[in-house]
């Protein structure tokens, strides 16, 4: 038979590691704020490098259509001018 000593250290460990010390419990909160605000920055920097990748594809779009527009007046010039 198990001595009564012995189920109140087995008793007292269950309790001890089913409840935290107080500064495990102050090192998680901590750790939980940093992952927080490494979250909170990611989705900072993903949400800019959204915009940018919009304001990129928009200027893209600009010089592609400039280039183009300055390509016709090129091939037109030559086209009208050419026989002079």
């Amino acid at each position: 038979m198990i001595s009564k000593d012995i189920l109140d250290k087995m008793d007292h460990a269950r309790r001890f590691l089913a409840a935290p010390a107080p500064e495990v419990v102050g090192d998680l909160i901590a750790e939980i704020r940093i992952l927080t605000a490494q979250r909170d920055e990611a989705v900072n920097n993903y949400e800019t490098a959204q915009l940018l990748a919009v304001r990129v594809g928009e200027e893209r779009d600009r010089i592609l259509e400039d280039r183009k527009k300055y390509m016709n007046l090129y091939y037109d010039n030559i086209h009208n001018h050419g026989d002079e």
